[in-house]
């Protein structure tokens, strides 16, 4: 085929292809015939900001203004956005039943379906335009279905339809009932601040984003109380209208009224709720006024003591809100005891002890940021710093700093950048937080922020999750080993006689002895397997502050447990690594809940209960 050919079949093809396209643009297809036919009033119901209603009781018009559906004369207010989706869907979610052809009307059918006098005509606009116009009917034989005429699309001649809505029902509602009963409705989370004026002075609380912390604004900053913020800001949104008030809007609200403004993206402008509160708030009953409403209302709610609140119940009463997950560096100072420096390396704690680093308690860290946070402030003692003296804080006998990692300072403010707080870390980058602790000559407690103003009593219970030893925030894995490094366990209990132990990590062979007899075939290597691994990973119950009864106890210990390691992971020739663990009862002579422990006569010891210790010492016989 030549090139001129094939170019003229292409132009062809072409021309084809776009008149085929033009002719699907303009006739309907096969399938929207059938689904004009099964729904012969299509509309786009999310479009729809106008309803008209011309009915034999009473007409009504509904519009969208500053997004909010507004009725005209005789209600001339917001109307329940619900009712008025409900009226929208009775249309657009319409079944239709049955087609009556304008052609085939008879008088006596045309009568029955009550259309020549309608009972209803409404009219749907977009930005308007007409979108969607009907007539309602009688209702007809078949159960929830009433005759629709539209407009015709031939000599202007209505068509009648059967059809199963609930249209007829919502147009017998009472023009009142239309009315929105919310005085306002917004969606809580869209609040994103609350201003509260009143004779006394204004409180104002914000928040940044949805969903977020609430923090005080006015007259203090300060962190809010996110619970009772939220029950304020869900009493304002439950109020309930429960008749149109008399009040003239000219008239000024009394003096003692609450004021409540609210900024929501929901608004053009910030809303103000005026609340005229009764004497007695149990009634449950106050009057109301809206900016964005034009009456007065009496208004209904069971929580109206929510809204009088005063300044020190919307403040937060937790001692602290710290995301631990973002903590990377804690210090405690104690005025008795000295400085404790705890850093994070990975996912893991690190504890300075002795000029080195070793691992430290994570869940002891976490624990006692659980208890700053759940702990609850007893009082709001003082909003100025001016004298520190009556509540001992003048000279803390604790302080508690910790470091929130957050973007890296730029370089020339680095040396700025790190906190003198005992940190030990440098340099640090985030937010560093000081929580100092002082006692008054009564024994209150108190505490304050070292970079706030205000004074907290607090509980002495919280102290507790604060100790001010540097042992109580050691790792509680006193020794860390595995099998593979493993030569020997001797054993001994008492007077009776050592059980030993030998291993060969290379052919992993048990052996054993007993006061001189070999005890090799008696030894279970399941049940001495599982004895390594609970040594290996074994964990204490807690680390002794006081360690003078732990060291006279353990003068003179009732079971010792000597591991022999490869000191090389690897190198069998290695020369040995011996750690020898002495354990005594908190009581001479005595089965107590608790034993004192140490490992190669150091300095620390440890608490074990009685229940880790009997698993250790199971036998490993068969």
């Amino acid at each position: 085929m030549r090139t001129r050919t094939t170019l003229l079949l292409l132009i062809a093809a072409s021309a084809i292809g776009a008149a085929v396209w033009k002719l699907e643009e303009h006739v309907p297809s096969t399938r929207t015939l059938a689904l004009e036919a099964a729904n012969p009033l299509p509309f786009n119901s999310a479009s729809v900001d106008g309803i008209e209603i011309e009915a034999s009781e009473a007409s009504i018009t509904f519009r969208v203004e500053d997004r909010l559906w507004r009725a005209a004369k005789p209600i001339n207010d917001v109307v329940d956005p619900e009712s008025i989706t409900a009226l929208v869907q009775s249309l657009s979610q319409a079944e239709w039943l049955e087609h009556l052809p304008a052609d085939e009307m008879s008088s006596e059918t045309e009568k029955m379906t009550g259309l020549k006098k309608p009972y209803a005509h409404v009219k749907l606009t977009s930005a308007g335009t007409l979108v969607a116009e009907c007539w309602v009917g009688n209702a007809s034989a078949i159960d929830g279905a009433c005759y629709l005429a539209l407009p015709g699309k031939k000599d202007g001649k209505r068509e009648t339809y059967v059809v199963r809505t609930q249209l007829p029902v919502m147009l017998k509602k009472p023009l009142e009932t239309w009315r929105d009963e919310r005085l306002l409705r917004v969606p809580a989370e869209s609040v994103s601040r609350i201003l509260i004026s009143s004779a006394k002075g204004q409180i104002e609380v914000a928040r940044d984003k949805p969903k977020q912390p609430w923090d005080l604004v006015k007259p203090l900053q300060t962190r809010g109380h996110n619970e009772r913020i939220n029950e304020l800001l869900a009493a304002l949104l439950g109020l309930k209208i429960a008749a149109v008030d008399t009040t003239d809007l000219t008239t000024a609200p009394p003096a003692d009224a609450l004021k409540f403004t609210l900024v929501t993206p929901a608004f053009e402008k910030p809303v103000e709720l005026t609340i005229d509160m009764p004497a007695d708030v149990k009634t449950g009953k106050a009057i109301a006024r809206s900016s964005h409403r034009t009456s007065t209302f009496a208004v209904t709610s069971d929580q109206l003591a929510t809204l009088t609140l005063q300044l020190n119940d919307l403040r937060d009463d937790r001692l602290a809100r710290v995301d631990v997950s973002k903590v990377d560096a804690l210090a405690v100072k104690s005025a008795a005891a000295g400085e404790i420096a705890l850093r994070k390396e990975g996912d893991n704690w690190v504890l300075q002890r002795h000029g080195e680093w070793e691992p430290a308690n994570g869940d002891r860290v976490a624990k006692m940021f659980e208890a700053l946070n759940e702990h609850r402030v007893k009082e709001f003692v003082a909003d100025s710093a001016a004298n520190l003296q009556p509540y001992g804080l003048d000279k803390p006998f604790l302080t508690v700093a910790w470091n929130e990692a957050g973007d890296k300072p730029d370089v020339k403010d680095a040396a700025l950048s790190t906190p003198d707080k005992g940190f030990v870390v440098s340099p640090l980058v985030g937010t560093d937080t000081a929580l100092l602790f002082g006692q008054d000559a009564q024994g209150n407690v108190f505490a304050k922020y070292e970079s706030d103003l205000f004074v907290y009593r607090v509980g002495a219970s919280v102290l507790y999750a604060l100790p001010r030893d540097n042992v109580r925030w050691k790792a509680l894995t006193p020794m860390r080993f595995s099998q593979f490094s493993l030569r020997q366990i001797q054993i001994s209990v008492g007077t009776n006689p050592p059980v030993t132990l030998d291993y060969d990590p290379i052919s992993a062979v048990w052996k054993g002895t007993r006061a001189g007899e070999d005890i090799t075939s008696l030894i279970d290597r399941v049940k001495a397997d599982r004895l390594v691994g609970k040594l290996g990973g074994l964990v204490v119950d807690d680390w002794a502050q006081d360690r003078t009864d732990g060291t006279k106890a353990l003068q003179t210990p009732a079971i010792t447990i000597q591991i022999t390691l490869i000191s090389e992971l690897g190198n069998s020739n290695s020369p040995n690594k011996l750690i020898t663990l002495n354990i005594a009862p908190t009581v001479a002579n005595t089965d107590t809940a608790l034993y004192f422990g140490r490992i190669n006569e150091g300095p620390d010891i440890f608490m074990l209960t009685r229940d880790t210790l009997r698993d250790l010492l199971q036998s490993v016989l068969k």
